[in-house]
């Protein structure tokens, strides 16, 4: 088992923490950062029991796994951990986001992106070029209301229950961390400008119909990036390009959304929000969750800047009465969130077209 020392801090560190047990063939071992995340990363060693220095977390494991900048910090600091890890012998895995912010010609051959992506030589006919497949098996889906609303927490709890009631589950996670925990990585070409918007949809269904021919699952999951509205003019989501693409390219059989944290006192906006999913994606929302994430206009920089908060606050503050809207669940609260996934699959089996 890989021992892995991630690099910087990053909200995502505290989601891994919450699913420890559910790592594929590696243990997160340390996590090194800026000095000024000191106060974190000391936190989260400790949670790991390892209270040893940077130098020698980066020594005594066996990757470095690089995160996203997403505070725009300095980048000298990640040539200097990599170039440190490259020194040591040490394997290192990066995100694919901050791959592309680095200039890593110098370290070409000694790193890999952390992406994982279906075997190429799956011996099947090519029935349609530029039609799509019909997809035969049950397909969940994970959407957000934007970036940082949960989406991945969400996943890992979905895929989890899936696989300890018995079912085989095929992941693709629209956080490329998800490869930790063996998903599949969402495929690049849903980024790229330079394809249509129906390129897309028919590439996608393809993607997912070799996914299915490869694997055989029982049930398909697949989280979708970002969101499915803008937020004015500060966070547009791609205008909901990537739930438009994956609503058209699949059959959705059942689907949660995820909401930045909030107290949802009135039953009718969850079902405004229903309507509008449905009417615009075709992704039937059958589940509700909120995470543990906030966020707040930053008018100097124009932009959404997003919290990560402690369960602590989140027990002292939340009110959502249970009496608005049974299908809500909050994903701090284990057990109760598991009910959800429980919900979803009774929908699924009463769905004779499902299965």
């Amino acid at each position: 088992m890989k021992r892995i020392v991630i690099f910087p801090y990053h909200p995502d560190i505290e989601t891994l923490l919450q699913w420890l047990g559910e790592l594929k063939d590696v243990s997160l071992y340390g996590v090194c950062s800026f000095k000024e995340d000191s106060i974190m990363t000391d936190r989260i060693n400790a949670v790991l029991h390892n209270s040893r220095q940077m130098e020698e977390i980066m020594e005594q494991g066996d990757v470095l796994l690089i995160l996203d900048n997403y505070r725009d910090l300095r980048n000298d600091k990640y040539y200097e951990v990599i170039g440190k890890a490259v020194e040591l012998g040490k394997e290192v895995w990066i995100m694919p986001q901050i791959a592309k912010e680095l200039s890593l010609d110098c370290y070409k051959g000694k790193y890999q992106i952390l992406q994982k992506k279906p075997r190429l030589d799956i011996e099947q006919p090519v029935i349609y070029f530029d039609r799509k497949y019909p997809i035969d098996v049950p397909v969940i889906a994970v959407a957000g209301a934007g970036k940082n609303s949960g989406k991945f927490e969400a996943q890992l709890l979905i895929n989890t229950y899936l696989e300890k009631e018995g079912y085989k589950s095929t992941w693709v996670s629209s956080n490329d961390l998800g490869c930790i925990f063996n998903s599949y990585s969402t495929p690049d070409f849903l980024y790229r400008d330079d394809y249509s918007f129906e390129k897309k949809i028919i590439q996608y269904n393809h993607f997912i119909h070799n996914l299915i021919t490869l694997e055989e699952p029982d049930v398909l999951l697949i989280g979708i990036p970002e969101g499915i509205a803008a937020f004015e003019v500060k966070e547009t989501n791609h205008f909901s390009e990537y739930p438009l693409v994956i609503g058209n390219a699949v059959s959705i059989d059942s689907a949660a959304l995820c909401m930045y944290y909030m107290n949802i006192n009135n039953r009718s906006a969850v079902k405004e929000i229903c309507d509008f999913a449905n009417t615009r994606f075709s992704i039937p929302i059958d589940v509700f969750y909120i995470g543990r994430n906030t966020f707040e206009e930053d008018e100097v920089k124009n932009e959404l800047t997003f919290s990560f908060l402690d369960e602590g606050y989140l027990e002292r503050h939340y009110t959502t009465k249970d009496s608005v809207d049974d299908s809500i669940y909050c994903l701090w609260k284990k057990d109760a969130a598991n009910a959800s996934v429980k919900r979803i699959i009774e929908k699924l089996q009463s769905n004779i077209d499902a299965l």
